[in-house]
This record gives C-alpha cells, structure tokens and sequence, in this order.
C-alpha cells in the first residue's frame, strides 16, 4: 500500500525512540485535538515546535524594537524631573508632549511585534485543529506569504 502524499514532497518513514511519558502527553493532545492517528499527531507536532522555532527570533527582535521605543519614552520622561525649576504642570505637559511624539513609532513597534506573535499563534493553532494534515501545511504557508506581504508594506 502507497503512503499518503502529505505536501509537495514524497513522505519518508522515520523511526524513533520515546518515552512513555512522552507517548502519553502525544495521545492525551492528539485526543483533545480529535487527530486521527499518533503518525499524524507527531507531524503536527513537529510543524507546530518548527513554527515557534522559526518566529522565536523575529518574535525576540521585533520585542526588542518595542522595548527600545518605550525606553526612550521613559528616558525622555526622566530628564524632565532633573530639570531645576520646572514645575509640576509643565512636566506634565511635557510628558505629554513626549508621548504624542512618541506614539506613532510606539504604535508601529507593538502592531510588528504583534504581528509575529500572531504569525507563529495562527501556524500553531492550524496544525492543532482536527483538520486534514495536507490542507493544514497548505494553510501555513498561506499564513507565512500573507505575514511576510504585510511586513513588506511596513518597511
């Protein structure tokens, strides 16, 4: 009997080694998810641990952006307070004049960095669901085109 075609390429058998342990967590989250073999759970598995892989860095980054625009939100804030003679009504008005100035580039950080959150989550969930495994890696790469697309647009 022919082996099912699973994506673009020809499927290989891949023999492995595992735990009970780790049988029974596959079995326990192939039942909630209504997966249909163990065989398909692992390739699910796999895709979903390769997804977060690969949008871990962009994830990391795009944080790390995010985080540098808040820290000179915040640094532009502090030197407000070591400024002599400056009352509390002009910090005030200062602090807001900085977030308004700030906001776009604050706004454009979280919506990219959300973006790569929402990537990874939505490959995720894709191979999570019962759904045919075929159709499910045609999804992913969908996902992958349509985020990449958008994140041209951004540049």
């Amino acid at each position: 009997m022919a082996r099912p075609k699973l994506g673009e390429s020809e499927t290989e058998r891949l023999h492995i080694k595992i735990t009970s342990d780790e049988i029974e967590a596959i079995d326990d989250w192939r039942f909630a998810k209504r997966v249909p073999s163990r065989s398909e759970a692992v390739r699910r598995l796999i895709q979903i641990a390769l997804a977060a892989d690969a949008g871990s860095s962009d994830i990391a980054e795009r944080g790390s952006k995010l985080l540098k625009e808040l820290r000179n939100v915040e640094r532009n804030t502090r030197r407000l307070f070591d400024e002599p003679g400056v009352t509390q009504e002009e910090i005030m008005e200062r602090r807001k004049e900085i977030i308004s100035s700030s906001y776009d580039s604050i706004y454009e950080a979280i919506k990219n960095f959300m973006d790569a959150v929402i990537s990874v989550d939505l490959q995720q969930m894709n191979f999570s669901s019962g759904d045919d495994y075929g159709e499910a890696v045609k999804r992913s790469v969908e996902l992958k085109k349509l985020f990449s697309e958008d994140e041209r647009g951004h540049e």
